[in-house]
């Protein structure tokens, strides 16, 4: 798997919500985890918790 640069995708990830006028928590919110986790800057826990519920939601809906 690849590795992420925590720095750098928080830093892109807070100019995109910032865009969309979103806080952190609308954001978290959106994801289905919780703002500790985005402000903490453990974007990667955050990405792989993503990657393994889209899985599960493409097997659900393909079953």
């Amino acid at each position: 798997m690849y590795q992420i640069n925590n720095e750098k995708f928080g830093q892109f990830l807070a100019e995109v919500r910032k865009e969309k006028q979103m806080t952190q928590k609308d954001l978290a919110d959106k994801l289905f985890v919780s703002d500790k986790q985005l402000v903490n800057g453990n974007v990667e826990t955050v990405c792989q918790m993503l990657h393994y519920l889209s899985l599960l939601l493409i097997y659900l809906v393909l079953q």
